[in-house]
């Protein structure tokens, strides 16, 4: 699966086109990066846009099982991205573990994985003021169930259920 091709479209390069430090430095900085997460399984190299403000990786058919994201220690070094959205992209207690520290992170987006708690990771990221995390087993039962680590942190935590076909934003 391809988040090479989502990076090619992004900077608006041909789609055979072999993604080198050369063509990353030449072409305009990409800011927003959307991808399918119905067809991304690893997200390794994604460190090569420093410039991203915003990653999303969303899956375009929900009915269908997206490939499972084993870390996101690609994500290091993005020290610049305020929203990231990993919707229905197979993250587990162990994957989210591997989240880095992003200085800068004010949005994540985690709806519909299968976290049963609520990682340190998420609650050592130093400006985050919004999370979206319904969906999730740790909410099956009680909704505030493994948030404790998050008081007084958040300014915005999602925990009402709603849809997959509708969770857009």
């Amino acid at each position: 699966p391809d988040l090479a091709a989502s990076v090619r479209e992004g900077l608006g390069v041909d789609s055979s086109a072999w993604l080198t430090s050369s063509l990353l430095s030449q072409a305009a900085p990409l800011t927003r990066l959307t991808a399918d997460a119905n067809r991304v399984d690893d997200i390794t190299g994604i460190s090569n846009l420093s410039s991203l403000t915003e990653f999303s990786l969303i899956p375009t058919d929900y009915s269908v099982s997206s490939p499972s994201i084993a870390s996101l220690a690609p994500l290091a070094g993005l020290t610049s991205l305020t929203s990231l959205r990993l919707q229905d992209t197979g993250l587990t207690n162990t994957s989210l573990a591997t989240l880095p520290l992003l200085p800068n992170l004010r949005s994540l987006d985690v709806r519909y994985n299968a976290l049963s708690v609520v990682p340190s990771a998420i609650a050592n990221l130093p400006r985050l003021a919004s999370l979206q995390i319904h969906g999730n087993p740790l909410l099956s039962d009680n909704p505030r169930s493994g948030l404790a680590a998050l008081k007084g942190k958040l300014i915005d935590v999602d925990v009402a259920p709603d849809r997959p076909e509708i969770a857009s934003d």
